[in-house]
């Protein structure tokens, strides 16, 4: 529903029972209730001021409830007519018997706009971040990261070329735990990457990568990846 600036919906959904369903704990059942509903109210033309929550539990799981605001401040007007969108949330959730720090939050900055295209974000999900409704990939991490791209339209032949426009791209990804230290990283770096007029398009990229297991990892049967990076 969208009336007058603000936007709202809202889910319910009664779930059947299934015997033998895997993963259930004794005293856990799949019938049960729940809720979702999210409000977002636009101002200033293109930024928008909204909530979310969520309560139940998909097996049943007493107490579990889920809330939290976010920020969105956008302008295409940025110096003129670039495009730029900056953006803060937070949530919150409990659920009994859970511990640890049940907080999540984060940050965006993104200036995409055709010459430059620009971003960062960073979040925060707590030991103690595991919501009933929805998905965290990862709890108890640190996230950030870091694009850049360069994209100029050259205005004749480049080598021969007609090309219509040509990227230079740095993306970076680094997960830490909260001790800060570094669990996964990602870096994407493409020094050639020209798309033609013909449509056709060539690109060379480097992509180095990294994991840190604090614990042996099972990947399949008898196949297990030892601790270290």
């Amino acid at each position: 529903m969208r009336a007058r600036g603000t936007s709202a919906g809202a889910l319910v959904v009664r779930t059947g029972d299934v015997d033998g369903f895997a993963g259930l704990a004794a005293g856990q059942r799949t019938a049960n209730t729940v809720g979702i509903v999210r409000v977002k109210r636009y101002v200033f033309g293109e930024s928008s001021i909204g909530a979310i929550a969520t309560v139940g539990d998909p097996l049943g799981r007493r107490g579990s409830w889920l809330a939290g605001p976010d920020i969105t401040y956008q302008t295409s007007h940025f110096r003129g007519d670039k495009t730029f969108v900056a953006g803060v949330w937070g949530l919150a959730m409990d659920r009994d018997s859970m511990v640890g720090r049940r907080t999540a939050f984060g940050a965006k900055l993104d200036s995409p706009n055709d010459r430059w295209d620009l971003s960062a974000t960073c979040t925060s999900l707590g030991d103690g971040f595991v919501p009933s409704l929805g998905f965290a990939p990862r709890s108890a991490v640190q996230n950030a990261s870091l694009n850049v791209n360069l994209q100029p339209r050259p205005s004749r032949p480049v080598a021969g070329l007609h090309v219509r426009q040509m990227f230079y791209e740095i993306g970076t990804t680094l997960v830490a735990n909260q001790r800060d230290r570094w669990e996964s990283y990602r870096m994407f770096t493409a020094p050639i990457n020209w798309r033609l007029e013909s449509g056709d398009r060539f690109e060379f990229n480097v992509v180095p990568t990294g994991e840190r297991l604090d614990a042996p990892f099972d990947i399949a049967d008898s196949v297990t990846i030892p601790p270290g990076s």
